[in-house]
């Protein structure tokens, strides 16, 4: 990305893999694997159904993430359990979408 102003790249990757990532993992997955906690009235069964999806999905995005490092794949699965928190806690994707593109920005400016 040659000539291009600096805030480009980071701009560019914050999207590019944010939302995409956001969207599949925590919108898709997270969603389908805690459905069940839709139709559950006990907040203790609901609570250890998010948990096990949470986990799961976390488990997943970090091991995508392998293909960089080991230590890529543990970071990245350590985030998507805050992003994954973050869209349960404030029951929006675009929470966890923002909270992703900060943290990828972040990264090319650190």
């Amino acid at each position: 990305m040659a000539g291009t102003p600096p805030w480009v790249p980071p701009a560019f990757f914050a999207i590019y893999a944010a939302a995409p990532e956001e969207i599949i993992y925590r919108g898709v997955l997270l969603g389908v694997l805690a459905l069940s906690v839709a139709t559950t009235r006990s907040r203790w069964a609901r609570a250890v159904v998010e948990s096990g999806a949470l986990l799961i999905v976390s488990v997943v995005f970090g091991q995508v993430h392998l293909d960089w490092s080991l230590l890529n794949a543990v970071t990245a699965g350590m985030t998507g359990a805050v992003y994954g928190i973050v869209a349960i806690a404030t029951r929006s994707l675009w929470a966890a979408i923002i909270a992703h593109m900060l943290y990828n920005a972040l990264i090319f400016v650190v």
